[in-house]
């Protein structure tokens, strides 16, 4: 008695869900990565201090809003008062603010990897506005960001 077993020939399609080398590879190498973060998860001991990028986060959120408040004043007294004055004395002052909170808010690294997603989270929601730019024109912006980044990986013991 035999027994029959089915065979395919590498034309015809498989119906069964099939992980490639690549795939396989990915996956492999995701490891280590989950691995460091589940484990920096679950051993991390709160920490004594609150995580400093949340102080960041709000000083930039304060600061941007107190400079689109100065622009919308500013273009209130152009448009009622055809205002030609310096401009400097109205936006001057909230856009140093803004932009200096900004500074220290992308080379600010996280100690807690809650600190990290949140400060990952909030630029995100920068890069998807009108705001984005403040991500792109910035000079020595993008090093500071990497800089920072791995700092924090450090921090909340990913890397060491």
């Amino acid at each position: 008695m035999t027994i029959e077993r089915p065979t395919f020939s590498s034309h015809e399609p498989s119906t069964s869900p099939q992980i490639g080398r690549r795939g396989l590879l990915c996956g492999l190498a995701a490891v280590p990565a989950a691995t460091a973060l589940a484990s920096a998860t679950l051993h991390a001991s709160p920490a004594a201090t609150p995580d400093p990028v949340f102080a960041a986060i709000e000083v930039h959120r304060t600061a941007n809003a107190a400079h689109h408040a100065a622009i919308i004043k500013l273009n209130r007294l152009q448009k009622l008062h055809r205002f030609d004055g310096n401009f400097e004395e109205i936006t001057g002052k909230a856009c140093d603010d803004e932009n200096e909170a900004f500074e220290v808010l992308i080379g600010a690294p996280a100690t807690t990897l809650q600190g990290l997603v949140a400060k990952l989270d909030y630029l995100r929601a920068i890069a998807d506005s009108d705001e984005a730019w403040m991500l792109d024109e910035r000079e020595g912006g993008a090093r500071l960001l990497i800089d920072s980044i791995t700092e924090s990986l450090r921090n909340v013991g990913v890397l060491s």
